[in-house]
């Protein structure tokens, strides 16, 4: 470090302009002592790292870099015991990512992944704020443009990851990313919770069979009669048909139908919204020259919501 000219040199002395007394001895405290390392925390590798590594102390930055994949690898148990501090947990990534602590950034940066993908409560893609997702979108995208580099194999959740990345609306490379991502996360938690307030939809107005209750039919944007309902089939233009209510995308419309009816809701501003997770209650507009009628529709809710069952508490991946 001192093979050049310099005034250090010649006076034998190395001074460190950015590292109080304090720190100093905090930073050599870990490094002299071995039992003193077995101590450290992991807000002691956060405050430490990037001095250790920008100063070269290279066992330090190693003892670091330990410390901080032994937190990621045992963050289960956080959760278990709802104690996971989340600020802390994004230093620690960030710290990592910063510190060239290579093996802690892969475990943190693998653990952000997989929560931002999660619908899990209370550790899921919810747990995160605007102010959180703003420090993670560069070590995400650097993540995800250096997996190769770094030896990352292909894992189970790497499409869903490459759709996070890539999505038109809410995609990383979106610079509302951290906004977006927080609106489509309070709107799909809302769905969930309808989802299973509403026990089935009942359509009226529509001047001939489609008119009576529909079920929604495993994903969200499906309903259909029941199937042991008799009379539920109509003849359209000569063609026998089963009225279904379902979100599509037909040519240049993307939106809700009956049948041959499409539409959608709009936003606030009175734009079309197409992220609308349920059909509209009214609105229908014809779009065969064989629709008539005004359908309208009507939620009908369960009784009751048992927020104990376990269907309700799922952790869906």
């Amino acid at each position: 470090m001192l093979s050049a000219p310099m005034k250090e040199r010649e006076e034998q002395t190395i001074t460190f302009p950015d590292i109080n007394l304090a720190t100093w001895e905090k930073l050599m405290h870990f490094l002299d002592s071995p039992v003193a390392a077995r101590d450290m925390s992991a807000k002691d590798a956060r405050d430490l790292a990037v001095l250790y590594d920008k100063y070269e102390f290279l066992e330090g930055r190693k003892l670091c870099d330990a410390i901080l994949v032994d937190y990621f690898k045992n963050i289960g148990m956080k959760e278990k015991k709802l104690k996971l501090d989340l600020d802390l947990t994004i230093d620690l990534v960030n710290v990592s990512h910063q510190a060239n602590l290579k093996a802690a950034f892969q475990e943190g940066i693998a653990y952000i992944w997989k929560k931002l993908l999660s619908t899990s409560v209370p550790y899921g893609k919810m747990m995160f704020e605007e102010r959180h997702l703003v420090i993670l979108v560069p070590l995400l995208k650097y993540f995800h443009d250096n997996k190769k580099n770094m030896g990352i194999k292909y894992n189970t959740w790497e499409w869903s990851e490459d759709r996070l990345l890539t999505s038109p609306k809410v995609g990383l490379e979106n610079t509302d990313f951290p906004k977006n991502f927080i609106s489509k996360c309070q709107n799909m938690e809302q769905w969930h919770l309808l989802k299973r307030c509403i026990r089935y939809i009942e359509l009226s107005g529509s001047h001939c069979k489609a008119d009576g209750s529909f079920y929604n039919v495993g994903g969200w944007d499906l309903y259909q009669p029941d199937d042991n309902e008799d009379g539920r089939n109509y003849r359209w233009d000569g063609i026998e048909v089963k009225f279904e209510i379902c979100h599509t995308k037909e040519g240049s419309f993307e939106g809700w139908a009956i049948v041959r009816y499409y539409t959608t809701e709009v936003d606030e501003d009175g734009h079309p919204d197409y992220d609308s997770m349920f059909p509209p209650l009214q609105g229908w507009v014809p779009a065969d020259p064989l629709a008539r009628g005004n359908p309208t529709l009507k939620y009908i809710l369960r009784e009751s919501l048992d927020i104990n069952n376990a269907d309700y508490r799922e952790a869906r991946f």
